[in-house]
């Protein structure tokens, strides 16, 4: 799991997030959604890269939350999250990562689909390590 999670808020435009993620470079491998919390830091939505890239630069996150709303809701663990139940929600839901929430819906950090294949296959991964908060 990286803690690395980009946030942002509704009233934002896709410029001001795209500026953020321009700051955050160093963790390009670490990063493939912008989370989108509300006034109470709690989740309301993950806008992926992509619809980062296609959408215009005055689109504001609102905009692209509400269009990805008929997708359904975010795809979210809990830190004690088993690791063949995160495999299982990543292939379902066909989305790279998911975001780990605490109880309150505040993002704690993202499991990204190499995480969950370095752990379960570790003598092939690219890492040796665990990298999940035990």
């Amino acid at each position: 799991m990286t803690t690395v999670v980009v946030t942002a808020r509704r009233d934002q435009s896709v410029a001001q997030v795209r500026a953020e993620l321009a700051k955050q470079a160093e963790h390009r491998t670490e990063i493939d959604a912008v989370a989108v919390v509300n006034d109470q830091g709690r989740l309301v939505a993950d806008v992926a890269l992509f619809d980062l890239a296609v959408a215009e630069d005055t689109t504001t996150v609102g905009e692209l939350t509400d269009w990805l709303a008929q997708f359904g809701p975010p795809v979210t663990v809990q830190p004690g999250t088993r690791i063949d139940r995160a495999a299982e929600l990543l292939v379902a839901a066909r989305v790279s990562s998911l975001l780990v929430i605490d109880d309150t819906g505040r993002p704690l950090g993202r499991i990204l689909a190499d995480d969950v294949l370095d752990t379960l296959l570790p003598e092939r991964g690219r890492l040796h390590f665990r990298r999940f908060l035990q």
